[in-house]
């Protein structure tokens, strides 16, 4: 997949038991790549506050797959950079909701 494609994506997403779970199903040909491509990644944080995050990835043909996170966490609560871009709007509950 190009860099970001899935990101722009849609993902189903469901929380269970404490475990929030994210799939993506890419279709045979999708972005010129062969095969079906099921991705989930699941999140979930423990008791002494640890973030894991647990990727997988399903395919019913041999196709090349990478999958990773470059979310940036700023847990000071001050703005660390002078640019930056959010693909999202707020809405008026303050609900941040990504494009």
């Amino acid at each position: 997949m190009t860099y970001g494609y899935f990101v722009q994506r849609l993902w189903e997403s469901s929380v269970v038991d404490g475990l929030v779970s994210m799939s993506l199903c890419s279709l045979d040909g999708d972005e010129g790549f062969p095969g079906q491509l099921d991705a989930t990644v699941t999140f979930q944080l423990n008791e002494n506050n640890e973030l894991t995050m647990n990727f997988t990835a399903k395919t019913n043909k041999p196709t090349p797959v990478n999958l990773t996170n470059h979310a940036y966490f700023n847990l000071s609560g001050q703005v660390t950079c002078f640019s930056c871009k959010f693909f999202g709007t707020k809405t008026k509950t303050g609900i941040f909701r990504w494009r």
